[in-house]
């Protein structure tokens, strides 16, 4: 044999081992699968003896909108076309998934009992990331949608706990003027009242004194020490005259006190009432609100003028009292003096 046949003769036997070993493909790849709610890769290297490992990932778009991501290591053995894998989870809790599959040229179908059957080409990571992201749109847009209808919703929720809140509201502010109107009426009658007994305190401070006088002058009269009874018997009513006007005086005063304290409370509780008035807004008040609120309004200010005017009589008053007073003082000292 010649050296050029011995030649093709090796060529020969190196092509025809080459193409046995083609008979038998590889399984080492990158496999994509996608519906239109998942994308899923497969990624497995083929070492020999037919041993398979690699690692099974997926992004899911839920209903909610929101994504499911799962990874699992896959190890298993194939044949080249056939492939039969154990699929363990990352996560804290590990459950192994048993996978099988079959290969088809570019194509892997992929069962995994009756919960998963998938086709998956060969392609490549990017054709994931990109399937993935995608997904990843569409779960942002769909959750952007749904928390804009949400909040909507709970926009709407408020408005009508709003609305319903102010309508009780505008209930309870009514029943409240209707309850101050009959208080501020009496109060000022109370007041009107007073004013009028003024006048006549007044005068009987006056009349007081004079009638003190007209006795101091009478004790006067009665000299001798045969009159000293009687002088003494003026002097005790002239005493008790000017205990009755200290006495009315501090009546008046002790009236004054609560008066005032009560006029105090009950005009805090109308201020607010009337500002919560002036917080109205028109086009949502009953006609009988605003009515009560006007009245409740021309009521207190009619209260607030006549209380002004009680404590002007009442400085004069309390003026008339301390000039009557000291003369009085003077003439019980006198009338002591005298006895």
């Amino acid at each position: 044999m010649g050296a050029s046949v011995r030649l093709r003769f090796a060529i020969l036997v190196l092509l025809a081992v080459s193409l046995a070993g083609c008979g038998k493909p590889k399984l080492t790849g990158t496999y994509v699968g996608k519906s239109g709610d998942s994308v899923v890769l497969l990624d497995l290297v083929q070492a020999e003896g037919g041993q398979v490992t690699g690692r099974l990932a997926g992004v899911s778009l839920k209903p909610d909108g929101s994504i499911s991501d799962y990874t699992s290591a896959v190890s298993g053995l194939t044949d080249g076309r056939s492939v039969s894998l154990a699929a363990k989870s990352t996560s804290l809790l590990p459950v192994t998934v048993q996978i099988t599959g079959k290969r088809e040229g570019r194509h892997l179908k992929v069962s995994a009992g009756d919960s998963l059957s998938s086709e998956l080409v060969k392609s490549d990571v990017t054709t994931f990331h990109n399937e993935a992201a995608k997904l990843r749109k569409r779960s942002s847009i769909i959750l952007a949608a749904r928390a804009a209808a949400a909040a909507e919703q709970a926009a709407q929720v408020a408005a009508q706990q709003a609305h319903q809140q102010a309508a009780v509201a505008r209930a309870t502010l009514l029943q409240t003027i209707m309850a101050l109107m009959p208080r501020v009426d009496q109060m000022s009658a109370r007041l009107g009242s007073i004013a009028a007994k003024g006048a006549a305190m007044e005068a009987a401070y006056t009349k007081t004194t004079e009638q003190m006088v007209a006795l101091l002058e009478r004790e006067r009269s009665l000299t001798g020490d045969a009159r000293s009874y009687q002088r003494g018997q003026i002097s005790y009513a002239i005493q008790q005259n000017a205990f009755a006007a200290d006495r009315a005086h501090n009546q008046v005063q002790s009236s004054q006190i609560e008066l005032g304290g009560s006029l105090t409370q009950l005009g805090a509780q109308a201020d607010a009432a009337l500002a919560s008035c002036r917080d109205l807004s028109p086009e949502t008040t009953e006609p009988s609100l605003q009515t009560a609120c006007a009245d409740l309004g021309t009521k207190v200010k009619a209260m607030i003028d006549l209380a002004k005017q009680g404590a002007q009589n009442l400085r004069a008053l309390e003026a008339t009292y301390e000039r009557e007073a000291q003369r009085q003082r003077q003439i019980t000292d006198e009338a002591t003096r005298i006895q």
